[in-house]
């Protein structure tokens, strides 16, 4: 990767709002929620990583699967990204955008494919949070995650951000993640796609690389021997919950983690299925209770 968009693709500008407003919700709870790929999707108790609830969605076996989990601020909708409906172009191909309620569990189909003109109904309200447009106060396709811009030349109001890979041997290019928690930065390279360093360099570090927002310094590294594939932040940001990647593709089951931002010791974990799965924390106002079935509209 030429230094110039390396370069670049490290350096976050900050605006104005460095951190997301939050949502009140008078009677609803954080839940974790995991969707993996082959069509199940958990509700978990964040402090012990239980099972309090499950959906299972009519994903075709063949198909590329469940790929995104998103949840509603509203507390009672859930988004997920699925195969094409069977009657449409493309059937169970890469992906519509469908909506579930958890209070009457009926599914919908909500937005096209990526890059489809429905999906600008759609704005991101912080990390794994999707809103209507119409409920959002600023401008059409604003995103509070906006608020990290990439800097093109590494200078001006940004704040350089470290390069993981001098940390080892390994110089090839990384894909790696950003994420505001409280008052810090979290930052992780992510393993487990196609782009997984360990697949040209054994004993790639772990972990996650915590920053302080203001000067871009790296005040922490924890949690080094862990290789994540995704990571989500509590609502104070003290603790944070990670899915790891035991090796260059999921085909081994991973793990689900709780783990604290001060120390980075692991408060709690539990095994996943095999293949890829999402996670996201947020307030919900009803989860199922056991094992619920919800078909996804077919399409046409």
């Amino acid at each position: 990767m030429p230094g110039i968009l390396r370069t670049a693709l490290r350096t976050a500008a900050f605006l104005t709002r460095l951190f997301a407003p939050t949502v009140a919700h008078s009677s609803a709870n954080n839940y974790l929620i995991v969707a993996n790929q082959t069509r199940l999707i958990e509700f978990l108790d964040p402090t012990t990583l239980k099972t309090l609830g499950s959906i299972s969605v009519n994903v075709p076996t063949k198909s590329t699967g469940l790929s995104g989990i998103f949840a509603d601020p509203n507390g009672h909708t859930i988004y997920l990204e699925g195969p094409v409906g069977p009657n449409a172009m493309g059937a169970n191909n890469c992906c519509w955008l469908y909506s579930i309620d958890l209070i009457n569990l009926q599914a919908k189909t909500v937005a096209g494919i990526w890059g489809t003109s429905s999906r600008h109904k759609l704005v991101t309200a912080g990390r794994g949070i999707l809103q209507p447009t119409n409920t959002w106060p600023e401008a059409k396709n604003h995103t509070l995650d906006d608020r990290w811009q990439v800097s093109p030349d590494g200078h001006g109001d940004g704040v350089a951000i470290p390069d993981l890979t001098q940390s080892s041997a390994c110089s090839f290019a990384d894909i790696s993640q950003l994420i505001a928690a409280s008052n810090r930065l979290l930052l992780y390279e992510v393993f487990g796609g196609k782009l997984d360093r360990r697949f040209r360099c054994p004993s790639v570090p772990g972990g996650v690389t915590v920053l302080d927002p203001s000067t871009g310094n790296v005040t922490a590294t924890l949690a080094s021997d862990q290789h994540f594939w995704t990571l989500v932040p509590n609502a104070d940001g003290s603790e944070f919950f990670a899915i790891t990647s035991e090796e260059e593709s999921m085909q081994t089951p991973a793990n689900l983690l709780r783990i604290s931002a001060k120390t980075g010791k692991i408060l709690q974990q539990r095994s996943l299925g095999s293949g890829y799965s999402w996670l996201v924390n947020a307030p919900l106002s009803s989860v199922p209770s056991g094992f619920v079935v919800v078909t996804l509209p077919a399409g046409g």
